[in-house]
């Protein structure tokens, strides 16, 4: 029952990202990541592999992330949610 629960929520962040809502980076494709401004095929990658994230502090500790382009993702329609 709590797969299919979780595989509804899946289902609706994935139709929130279409509809160019806010774009969780916990659940996000690597092409969703990828078409953020400042982020790259690599990055997207690097982002995909080190999930699941619970704060921004994490992200900016991965190589090729800093202070600037960490704000450029809070500021644009990235978030980190958390199930």
């Amino acid at each position: 029952m709590k797969a299919i629960r979780n595989a509804a929520a899946t289902q609706h962040d994935a139709t929130a990202h279409h509809a160019g809502q806010v774009l969780d980076i916990n659940s996000a494709s690597q092409d969703e990541l990828a078409a953020l401004p400042g982020l790259d095929a690599q990055l997207a990658r690097q982002l995909c592999h080190s999930r699941p994230f619970k704060r921004w502090a994490e992200v900016e500790a991965l190589e090729g992330f800093d202070a600037a382009l960490v704000e450029r993702l809070k500021a644009g329609p990235a978030a980190i949610r958390t199930l």
